[in-house]
């Protein structure tokens, strides 16, 4: 039998590393800047570019200016 303790440690042992939510084209995500992150701009995918494993590995965003 395990303690609450321990069966915290495993539904919460790597939260902060990954992701569940895959980026799809037409999300928005943040862009990160050298500011502090309240100041940091949205932006909306625009193109996906896919390693050889299938993996998201690289993305082309569009700003609310409209620069890709």
């Amino acid at each position: 039998m395990t303690s609450l303790r321990e069966r915290g440690q495993i539904h919460h042992k790597s939260v902060k590393n990954s992701s569940q939510i895959l980026p799809t084209v037409g999300s928005v995500v943040l862009v990160k800047d050298d500011l502090p992150r309240g100041m940091w701009r949205l932006a909306r995918l625009f193109e996906l570019g896919r390693g050889k494993d299938g993996m998201v590995r690289a993305a082309k965003v569009k700003l609310a200016s409209g620069k890709i």
